[in-house]
């Protein structure tokens, strides 16, 4: 089970994340990207804070009062203390914050609003040349499925819980952890497809160090942390070292 950082997002990190613009170049290491992006690989864009500029769980804590970001503070201390799974945290936090339907509609109208410029184009461009483009979210596929039209990406694609309500809407539980905690979806150890993992932090707890790749971006972000590993500032950038 992969560890998640030593010392987690607070909340009041999460809403800077969702909101920070920017580019620090100092952090962008374009060669050691060229070098470490294999040519069959599948790339998978995190939603939050890199395809979009909305935090999905930053968003929902907005609108919630102070008790629920505690809540979340110490759900990530513990996880991080116990070694939690990213699918772990996603279904504690889901049963922390019981989105509503109507809700995970309006976060899904959010983030499409929200676009990071360039990703669109980076990712018809990248399609176009046989490249796999797939997404990844921590709240919902249902928030992210306007995202996808807009990138071409289909529905199967989307690496996030699928979220569960009742005929009024209310929140009643999620699939975060029944699947595994991997994102191989059904592929034996031998025929799962490389992946680039495009975005922050927790796109780098999904990839998998031992056949995977993960590429930080920096558009959203500006830095988390030492910089460290291939480093991207933009998707225009990112489709030149996809496709060449």
């Amino acid at each position: 089970m992969r560890q998640p950082p030593s010392s987690p997002p607070s909340a009041q990190d999460m809403e800077l994340a969702s909101s920070a613009s920017g580019l620090d170049a100092g952090v962008r290491s374009r060669p050691q990207a060229e070098r470490a992006i294999p040519r069959d690989a599948a790339v998978v864009l995190q939603v939050d804070g890199a395809v979009s500029g909305i935090n999905g769980l930053a968003w929902l804590l907005a609108r919630r009062d102070g008790s629920a970001a505690h809540r979340i503070e110490t759900l990530q201390a513990q996880a991080a203390a116990e070694g939690w799974s990213q699918s772990e945290l996603s279904r504690a936090a889901l049963a922390c914050l019981r989105p509503r339907r109507a809700e995970v509609n309006a976060l899904g109208a959010a983030y499409r609003a929200a676009l990071t410029p360039g990703v669109i184009d980076a990712a018809h461009r990248m399609r176009r040349a046989g490249t796999v483009v797939e997404l990844s979210g921590e709240v919902a596929v249902e928030a992210l499925l306007g995202v996808a039209e807009a990138l071409g990406v289909t529905p199967d694609a989307i690496h996030a819980p699928h979220l569960r309500f009742d005929a009024l809407g209310a929140y009643t539980g999620c699939d975060a952890g029944e699947r595994s905690a991997t994102i191989a979806h059904g592929y034996g150890p031998t025929d799962r497809p490389r992946r680039v993992f495009v975005g922050t932090g927790p796109a780098e707890r999904l990839a998998d160090v031992a056949s995977d790749v993960f590429v930080r971006f920096t558009g959203v972000v500006a830095h988390e942390g030492p910089a460290r590993g291939a480093h991207v500032g933009s998707f225009g950038e990112l489709a030149e070292l996809v496709i060449g």
